[in-house]
């Protein structure tokens, strides 16, 4: 599973450097103006309805079809797919309509003479990119089952690439709507690739199974459960945005770069362990078997250690040098040096609050393996309340830093409350799992110091980038070297293995013997 999932992270953060160079992109050609935070403020909805579908066809029908014999499941999927177009249809449809006629609730002043034409036309495509979206989620989820974890995770980068080439090319004429098309074309593409990949034959018996109202009953309930479950994956972002709407200017573009980044680091820490465990667990927890749950859950306990200590790992030293990495990625064109202060006071909160997403990325599939909809619905849905319950008692009165700041400590209330229930539930993530994570702080803290020290010796006009380069290597290596030599910690040492493996097949270009 290590293997696998290194592979997949890989591609993850692959995807994530090109959304670096997305968000780069956005702050030369667009900076932090009124068009952006209207870009934000617009995508956020379809943003929290493509999110979540994915993770909602996933729980729901993975572990149908773990269940499911094997003679009969293409036949399932062929029937369910066609009602998915259906609905995918139908609810962008309603989703375009009601935004359209809701335009200034959702970013006051879209209606003034200026922004209504692009937002008519933002609004138009994001919901078209959205219908092809929910069918891409769910053609996702079909070969995450077989296995096909390649597939999966190259072509979401074909939505960077539509939009990197979009922007490049028309951004400078039509501002953010190059955003908007280059997202929507790239859908399309995926939809065109996914359908190539997945040729099903369709029986026509297993209409009977889809029309059972006992079956639509159970997906519906389901459906409803993991989609309460999500709210803090996804409301959270909608509720920060109209809640910097009514603050100072840019207040919604600084939040939604940094939800853009600290969104990249849980997804690079956690995707790939979730996407290759996520089948497996499915089919263990099914299976009732106590010894194999154990098993299972211990295996999966790892997996969630090593997705903390990545983005431990990342966050700690980019916290540290926030300002001059900033610098380097976006102080160019429209974004000036007053952007990458505000957006540098705000981004602390977002990547600890990225810590608490990467974790319940992973911890979420053991609720929806082992069918515990309702437990982890409430949670999320208590965790939404105390930040909607927050944000009216605190209105309009903070800055958007507090915003920040706010929606971290709700994430942490949810991430610790499911993994307490876990704890009770199953006996997993005890006090030594609590005590890794202490230890793994220590040594990134620790390692930190090495590298500010190291910093210090440098001639003071060094370059920019070199010192980073150079910092960040030191900070590295003493990472490593305390993770391996101090707390001989195992699956680092399989990671060290396998990439000195790859690297030297690479350069030697035949393979090693005895590795």
């Amino acid at each position: 599973m290590l293997k696998k999932s290194l592979y997949i992270t890989l591609f993850f953060i692959l995807s994530g450097i090109l959304g670096f160079l997305c968000q780069v992109l956005y702050a030369k050609y667009f900076g932090a103006g009124p068009q952006i935070d209207l870009f934000f403020a617009l995508h956020s909805i379809p943003t929290i309805i493509t999110g979540i579908a994915p993770v909602i066809f996933a729980s729901v029908f993975i572990p149908i079809f773990a269940e499911m014999r094997q003679e009969r499941l293409l036949d399932y999927i062929a029937v369910v797919r066609k009602r998915v177009v259906f609905f995918s249809l139908l609810f962008s449809l309603v989703g375009g309509y009601l935004t359209y006629y809701n335009l200034d609730r959702i970013y006051p002043g879209a209606l003034n003479g200026e922004t209504y034409p692009l937002a008519v036309g933002l609004c138009l495509l994001f919901w078209t990119s959205t219908c092809f979206s929910l069918v891409n989620g769910f053609w996702a989820c079909v070969h995450n089952y077989f296995k096909r974890f390649v597939l999966i995770s190259v072509i979401p980068l074909l939505v960077y690439i539509g939009i990197i080439v979009s922007v490049l090319m028309i951004g400078p004429h039509i501002g953010v709507l190059s955003v908007a098309l280059g997202m929507t074309a790239a859908t399309i593409v995926q939809f065109i690739i996914y359908r190539i990949a997945a040729r099903q034959r369709v029986d026509s018996s297993l209409y009977a199974v889809c029309r059972d109202y006992a079956h639509i009953s159970q997906l519906s309930g389901r459906i409803l459960l993991i989609t309460a479950s999500l709210l803090p994956f996804t409301a959270f972002g909608f509720i920060a945005y109209q809640w910097g709407g009514i603050l100072e200017p840019g207040a919604v573009s600084y939040l939604g770069y940094a939800h853009s980044f600290s969104g990249f680091l849980s997804v690079a820490a956690s995707m790939g362990l979730a996407t290759v465990s996520f089948p497996d667990l499915a089919k263990e927890l099914s299976r009732e078997d106590p010894h194999r749950i154990r098993v299972a859950l211990n295996a999966f306990e790892r997996a969630v250690r090593m997705a903390v200590l990545f983005i431990l790992v990342i966050s700690i030293f980019t916290i540290v040098y926030m300002q001059p990495v900033l610098q380097i990625l976006l102080q160019r064109g429209k974004f000036g040096a007053i952007d990458i202060g505000n957006l540098a006071r705000v981004m602390p909160w977002y990547f600890l609050g990225g810590l608490c997403i990467a974790v319940m990325n992973l911890v979420r599939n053991v609720f929806y393996s082992a069918k515990l909809y309702v437990h982890l619905a409430v949670i999320g849905v208590g965790a939404t309340v105390l930040f909607v319950c927050i944000r009216l008692l605190l209105s309009d009165h903070i800055s958007f830093v507090e915003v920040g700041m706010v929606e971290f400590f709700c994430l942490l209330f949810f991430a610790l409350v499911s993994l307490v229930f876990l704890r009770i539930r199953y006996a997993c993530f005890n006090c030594s799992f609590y005590l890794d994570i202490f230890k793994y702080t220590v040594v990134c803290m620790a390692s930190c110091v090495v590298a500010v020290v190291v910093d210090w010796l440098l001639p003071g006009n060094f370059w920019t980038v070199g010192r980073i380069v150079v910092c960040g290597t030191v900070y590295m290596a003493a990472v490593d070297s305390l993770l391996v030599r101090v707390l001989r910690n195992e699956e680092i040492v399989r990671v060290n293995r396998i990439l000195c493996y790859r690297l030297r097949r690479l350069v030697l270009g035949c393979k090693i013997d005895n590795e």
